[in-house]
């Protein structure tokens, strides 16, 4: 508001002197939206002109569990303009991939994609949704990075084999971090768990020291 009232006032006194200037700002006009698919609250909404599919989507109460999070389509006259992930907001609070919305507009929520999950030791374990290309490394990025108690040197990751048998695959991560080596960050499917365990409790390397000590060494008479 201040920069149009600066912007304003300087146009009109490149042409009047002398003058002064009022300005106000009514009621922000109303656009209506669309929000459909796997959401709480499908319908039509009357949401501000300034309005973001972000704002819009908190309106409609966000996505279901069935709902994706990362392959939500923006329609406007019938034509898709843009595909928003929404793990760049929530995650890390990025708003870039956010669209200021028009009248007539439609926000459609498909069903989720693939999914993974990752439990034990990082920092916010959960369920998430994966898109193509996705390695063991972004699942570890995604969810927080390895807790300091996290071991490297075997991981454990279940996998479904042909719809009809579990398959479990230990992975060593150590090398990936410390010289780079990328055999062990492999592809990840839709229904893999990765299971990152706690370091071993053992204390290796110890000297145990016991009884009376001297705090400066006896001194013997010759």
């Amino acid at each position: 508001y201040e920069q149009i009232r600066v912007l304003i006032y300087d146009r009109l006194s490149q042409n009047i002197s002398n003058f002064k200037m009022s300005l106000s700002l009514g009621s922000l006009r109303l656009i209506k939206i669309y929000v459909v698919g796997e959401v709480q609250k499908p319908g039509t909404y009357d949401l501000s002109s300034l309005s973001t599919v972000v704002s819009a989507l908190f309106a409609a109460q966000g996505p279901t569990k069935k709902g994706t999070l990362r392959n939500i389509k923006i329609y406007r006259n019938n034509q898709l303009i843009r595909t928003i992930d929404l793990y760049h907001f929530l995650l890390d609070g990025d708003k870039s991939e956010d669209l200021r919305l028009e009248s007539g507009d439609t926000i459609f929520v498909p069903i989720i994609g693939n999914i993974t999950a990752i439990a034990g030791n990082v920092r916010r374990p959960a369920i998430y949704e994966i898109k193509e290309n996705t390695f063991l490394k972004d699942l570890i990025d995604i969810s927080g990075g390895v807790t300091a108690k996290g071991y490297l040197s075997k991981l454990q990751l279940e996998r479904a084999s042909g719809n009809e048998k579990n398959i479990v695959l230990d992975l060593n991560l150590k090398d990936f971090y410390e010289k780079g080596d990328n055999s062990q960050n492999i592809k990840l499917r839709d229904g893999d768990l990765v299971k990152i365990f706690s370091i071993y409790p053992l204390v290796t390397n110890f000297v145990e020291l016991a009884g009376k000590t001297l705090s400066s060494p006896r001194k013997e008479k010759p």
